[in-house]
């Protein structure tokens, strides 16, 4: 039997670092392009927390002393492009405002949300539309976030993951709620 090589560099990991939730808005669809078809869906509002105290080996200093929760403001919105019926690719720009500080919070992200059974149900309102749990639904984003807050700053370099469920309501795909990883190299 062949040994294994270990690889002596140390793995990446992913640290829970919040959650965002995205209200949506009534979908316009647009036209077919040469990559796919356009549609916008609008945000019109949400919420965006992070943990505190922040996870013991956290790799980066912050000097927060509290959680962040910001609201997020209506006017952004999801401008996906849909392949073939079967992916969407995501492209999301919003701007939150802290609630415990005045500062300003533009997130911006790509994903993709591969449509299964699960979506095409929400999308054809059936009577087994049903909101998803985490993992359900092949669906993440990778966000960046740019603040003008000194007790956030961080998340101006932080390289953050969003494993995303869809949340079915009034007989439509009413949320977003995305839980948020930091991709830590050490």
């Amino acid at each position: 039997m062949a040994s294994r090589t270990k690889d002596p560099d140390p793995l990446p990991r992913l640290v829970h670092i919040g959650e965002i939730h995205f209200n949506l808005g009534e979908v316009t669809t647009g036209g077919v392009t040469p990559r796919g078809s356009f549609i916008f869906c609008p945000i019109t509002g949400g919420h965006f927390t992070t943990v505190f105290p922040l996870p013991d080996g956290f790799g980066i200093h912050s000097e927060a002393t509290e959680g962040l929760r910001a609201e997020v403001l209506p006017g952004g919105g999801d401008y996906p492009l849909i392949h073939n019926n079967e992916l969407a690719e995501l492209n999301v720009s919003v701007v939150a405002k802290g609630l415990n500080n005045d500062h300003i919070f533009r997130i911006t992200s790509f994903g993709i949300c591969e449509w299964n059974k699960l979506i095409f149900d929400m999308m054809d309102q059936t009577a087994d539309a049903r909101s998803t749990e985490m993992g359900e639904v092949n669906a993440w984003q990778v966000l960046r976030i740019n603040t003008d807050s000194p007790e956030y700053a961080w998340l101006n370099w932080a390289c953050i993951i969003g494993q995303e469920r869809l949340i079915y309501e009034n007989g439509r795909m009413a949320t977003t709620h995305m839980k948020l990883f930091q991709f830590l190299v050490k």
